[in-house]
């Protein structure tokens, strides 16, 4: 019953995660409607057929015939993963630099 339960929770984890970043991403071009919020999807989308190929090509992970679906599953979940990071990491640079100069200017 344990093992069920941690396969049904990585599961959920592996469909969420890149369904929440393309949601994210949607919103933001819909809301800053600029050429980097476009080319940010586009980024993603091919950092996910780069990592679904190589997961699909990869033969140390299929004990038989691979799986399209499942390559492409977890493709896009691990380039979520590291577009997330990598977002996340640009808006804290980009908010401590915001607020350098905002300390700058009031001095």
């Amino acid at each position: 019953m344990q093992f069920q339960f941690q396969t049904f929770v990585s599961q959920v984890v592996t469909v969420a995660v890149p369904i929440i970043i393309l949601m994210a991403l949607i919103m933001f071009i819909c809301l800053k409607r600029n050429l980097l919020s476009v080319s940010c999807l586009f980024i993603y989308l091919a950092m996910a057929w780069l990592f679904s190929h190589g997961f699909y090509y990869n033969p140390e992970l299929w004990s038989s015939k691979p799986d399209m679906a499942t390559a492409i599953l977890y493709g896009s979940a691990f380039s979520a993963v590291i577009f997330g990071l990598f977002w996340s990491l640009a808006y804290a640079l980009t908010s401590m630099d915001k607020q350098e100069n905002k300390v700058h200017i009031d001095k």
